[in-house]
């Protein structure tokens, strides 16, 4: 599942981003993913609570902007969108063209924003941004779901 790394980096990028700052908690990231960068965005949610657990984004929303497969005919310059599944079914609405496209969006991956509540607004005794060390240890294979069960609920939210 390449989606616990992808997760994994987006938390370590929340984090650092919020490192040095005046914030005492992440309340929403909003991520931009390509329908072609094959990443099942199901998953990414309970990913990122699991590996968010025990920091300042533990309770994150995170809000997904699936952007769809556009392509650009070569011959004629429209711009349409596609069905990524079906490549059999590309052709130009305008000049009807089969082949000669370049690709205009469906394989963006990234944070669009980060929202915060400041500390100042917060009680005394906020954890400051870490990295999720015990996140890392997960996703590099050093624990397994049968020893975690915050790791075995997270798996089971991706596949139901």
């Amino acid at each position: 599942m390449h989606e616990m790394s992808l997760v994994r980096d987006i938390v370590d990028v929340v984090l650092d981003a919020c490192r040095g700052g005046d914030v005492a908690r992440v309340s929403k990231v909003r991520l931009s993913i390509g329908e072609l960068h094959d990443v099942v965005v199901e998953y990414v949610p309970p990913l990122f609570r699991y590996l968010a657990r025990d920091t300042i984004a533990a309770d994150a929303e995170v809000l997904i902007n699936v952007v769809p497969a556009r392509l650009a005919c070569g011959a004629c310059g429209a711009v349409f969108r596609v069905d990524h599944r079906d490549p059999r079914g590309w052709a130009c609405p305008d000049c009807h063209a089969r082949d000669g496209f370049s690709l205009r969006s469906g394989m963006e991956f990234m944070i669009e924003s980060i929202e915060v509540e400041d500390a100042e607004d917060e009680t005394a005794g906020t954890s400051p941004c870490v990295p999720p060390s015990a996140a890392a240890r997960t996703a590099s294979g050093m624990t397994s779901s049968a020893e975690d069960p915050m790791l075995s609920e997270a798996l089971a939210a991706c596949v139901s």
